[in-house]
């Protein structure tokens, strides 16, 4: 089996869904975590081509990009279903969950620097009133065109990794009630964390802001 290093700051965010796909896959790895101090000198080390993290590193050779890298551990880890048509929906929900990403990183960035009070709330009320409900929407319409707590029906795919890691985050950062009036995503969630491996990364990993 091949070694993997996983290297990220010290947070969830992105590196995560690839986290929990090799919790649940049951392979080992190492999870390497840089400092923000540390970065700023490590950022020009040759084992990060493009100068940035997470990358994902096989038997010595460095990868980029966190969703390739997830999409390609999934599939190697048999997360994935033959139909075509439901791979592009189990990557349509990881895309989306991308746009409310990066319509939130203000908030990570305020939470992980001055974190000035003010400043979160209004961040937290902007994305609670603009932003979740009308993603949560889409990806709660996706979910209900299918049989199962999944995306894709019965079977868990990559997506699934990032929406429940993504969830479980933002209920944490940004409000525990997000979920309220979304009941496919709360089980969809719950359908995750609830495997033995996950749940027990979850007891056990290093506490973080975000």
């Amino acid at each position: 089996m091949p070694e993997y290093k996983l290297v990220y700051f010290d947070i969830r965010a992105v590196a995560e869904p690839i986290r929990w796909i090799f919790k649940a896959a049951k392979v080992p790895f190492e999870d390497e975590r840089i400092s923000y101090e540390d970065w700023k000198a490590e950022k020009k080390n040759p084992r990060f081509p493009l100068g940035q993290i997470p990358t994902l590193e096989v038997d010595g050779k460095v990868w980029t990009q966190s969703y390739a890298i997830g999409r390609y551990l999934a599939k190697t880890f048999g997360f994935t279903v033959e139909d075509d048509f439901l791979n592009y929906r189990s990557e349509q929900v990881s895309e989306i969950i991308e746009d409310c990403r990066l319509i939130a990183i203000p908030l990570v960035y305020e939470v992980l620097g001055d974190n000035n009070p003010e400043v979160v709330k209004n961040l937290k009320e902007k994305i609670i009133k603009d932003v979740f409900p009308r993603h949560f929407t889409q990806i709660n319409s996706i979910i209900e065109e299918t049989e199962g707590v999944f995306i894709t029906g019965n079977k868990i795919t990559h997506g699934d990794f990032v929406l429940a890691s993504w969830l479980n985050m933002w209920e944490d950062l940004v409000d525990p009630t997000i979920l309220e009036n979304f009941p496919l995503l709360e089980k969809q969630k719950l359908a995750v964390t609830s495997i033995p491996e996950i749940q027990e990364w979850l007891q056990n990993r290093p506490k973080t802001v975000a």
